[in-house]
């Protein structure tokens, strides 16, 4: 299924920015995670990856980085 790349980065990005703030640069942070876990799954359609521990460990590095920047504050 062919997803039109440019209204899926308008999408994700309108999401990213609808979250409440929680530090300086959240919503850029919590942008590029979500963009490298969309690149993690086209890769993973291109040829088989472990994407579940790929999303996984995408999904845990934000988590500390949100925990850590938030915790300066």
């Amino acid at each position: 299924m062919a997803v039109d790349q440019r209204k899926l980065i308008t999408v994700m990005k309108q999401s990213v920015s609808d979250i409440d703030l929680r530090y300086p640069g959240y919503h850029k942070d919590l942008f590029d995670f979500v963009a490298q876990i969309v690149f993690l799954e086209r890769e993973h359609e291109q040829r088989a990856t472990q994407i579940k521990n790929k999303v996984g460990d995408k999904v845990s590095a934000l988590g500390q980085v949100i925990y850590k920047k938030s915790k300066d504050l």
